[in-house]
């Protein structure tokens, strides 16, 4: 992560009302930080300034870059307007509360946020294959359509691998409980599975944009940046990393279809430095069509599974019938 990055903004795309209106969810989201202090602390001479999170006035404006061959950048959009969004209003309140030892104990309580890649909770770095997840595929997803093998060669896994890592688990000696402190980002998780908490704490805002839908033919590429009025704009202008964007792919819209819209996959929008439109790293040829594949929110490959066994590992019967109810088990989309 860039070391001066402080926020990221990550762009959720509803509905479109079938005529000129989309609904957009906002994602603005903290970096693991500390929110009454200034959000970067101790950097000259410009973006020291930044006011504390829980004090912050935020407003935005919505960038579309129309088709989607050209990926987005911080310079290529095609059209910006300002959008209108509700404040939160007790947001003070609610990390004040959130701050208080009777409910969380947080290791990072008082941290200053000058360097925040010396925080101790923070994500390990990329593991290889072989000691990263392998997920179970079972017999009711593979017969759920024209299983061959899996997408994910090395995690998804159809043997019995699984089976024989829950038969054979043992206690692991010198096992220690995790000790009952938190940081500030995982409040911030916690936060996050709280929709009206949510948006009570400034991290997730609604609006509606009103869109040329005549220049929607091939899609659009649409992200959430700040505007010019808003605090922090002010660091973001100074350190284009100092927030991260991510844009969603809006696709093809057609008037009189009032649809919904989900972004499974969103898009990051890269910073511009010299004459030439950057590119980015890595094959985005699978997520275009994830992003594709899912862009009504709907799943695609749903399974269900009820026990057959009293062995609850068992996926066909052995004669052993289940003595006690335990449920429908449902999938889907396990790739």
């Amino acid at each position: 992560m860039e070391t001066n990055r402080r926020f990221t903004i990550m762009t959720f795309p509803q509905s479109y009302d079938g005529d000129k209106k989309l609904s957009v969810n906002i994602l603005f989201l903290p970096r693991n930080q500390n929110p009454f202090k200034g959000a970067i602390e101790g950097h000259e001479p410009a973006i020291k300034n930044a006011p504390l999170f829980v004090d912050a006035k935020i407003s935005f404006q919505a960038k579309i870059v129309y088709g989607t061959e050209k990926f987005p950048n911080n310079l290529n959009f095609d059209k910006a307007d300002p959008l209108t969004t509700t404040p939160p209003k007790n947001k003070i309140e609610i990390f004040t509360s959130l701050a208080d030892p009777n409910h969380f104990n947080i290791q990072n309580l008082d941290q200053s946020n000058a360097d925040l890649d010396s925080n101790k909770d923070k994500a390990n770095n990329v593991r290889s294959v072989n000691r990263s997840v392998k997920k179970y595929l079972p017999v009711t997803y593979r017969q759920s359509f024209n299983f061959i093998s899996s997408v994910m060669p090395g995690n998804g896994v159809v043997d019995d691998t699984y089976h024989c890592a829950v038969r054979d688990a043992k206690n692991v000696p010198g096992f220690e409980q995790t000790a009952d402190t938190i940081s500030w980002g995982k409040v911030f998780g916690y936060i996050l599975r709280n929709p009206l908490l949510a948006l009570e704490a400034g991290f997730i805002y609604q609006t509606e944009l009103e869109i040329d839908i005549a220049k929607f033919e091939h899609g659009a590429f649409l992200h959430i940046d700040l505007d010019d009025t808003s605090d922090y704009k002010t660091q973001e202008n100074q350190e284009p990393t100092f927030i991260k964007k991510y844009a969603a792919r809006i696709p093809s819209l057609q008037v009189g279809k009032e649809r919904s819209l989900f972004a499974a996959n969103l898009f990051p929008v890269l910073i511009k430095s010299g004459a030439t439109d950057p590119t980015p790293d890595g094959n985005f040829d699978n997520i275009f069509i994830e992003a594709s594949d899912y862009d009504d929110g709907f799943s695609k490959i749903l399974h269900s599974f009820q026990p057959v066994s009293q062995n609850l590992l068992v996926e066909e019967s052995d004669g052993f019938h289940p003595t006690i109810e335990s449920g429908i088990r449902l999938g889907w989309d396990d790739e």
